[in-house]
């Protein structure tokens, strides 16, 4: 089993993963005066946040929480624990899905729902568009 010793770790190891997969992601987003752990856009336009933890879920959805008016799915990141007890219900309670992660790479635990009743569709474009701006900087500073 793969062991992540920090969060970044976890972090990087799932932007590769949705990098792979066709997304364009980012690590670091600021969204709403908080930072998303990992940003992503789908080439269908559909964005996520990403919170990544190493062990506490519970203020892990708290924080994903905040990233629900701007992004159409929002998820929780931790490392796949044999012994870890999360129960899919609060995470569904809490309008955020589950991706555990481990040599295999990420899984779906829970299926994040779409956050249409808490998304704002004016900070939802402002993301976008920043997201836009994030990447080719970052993209003519890494070139």
């Amino acid at each position: 089993m793969i062991m992540f010793r920090r969060e970044n770790g976890l972090q990087t190891a799932l932007v590769m993963a949705l990098r792979a997969s066709g997304l364009r992601a980012i690590e670091e987003f600021p969204l709403l005066g908080s930072v998303a752990d990992v940003f992503a856009i789908a080439p269908s336009g559909e964005t996520a946040a990403y919170e990544c933890k190493m062990s506490d879920w519970r203020r892990a959805i708290s924080q994903a929480r905040r990233h629900l008016p701007v992004c159409d799915r929002v998820y929780v990141v931790m490392p796949r624990r044999p012994y870890a007890v999360m129960p899919a219900s609060s995470f569904v309670e809490g309008g955020v899905g589950l991706i555990l992660v481990d040599e295999a790479g990420p899984s779906i635990v829970v299926p994040a729902n779409s956050t249409t009743g808490y998304l704002i569709p004016e900070l939802h474009a402002r993301a976008v568009k920043q997201f836009g701006t994030r990447v080719a900087t970052f993209s003519l500073v890494h070139s």
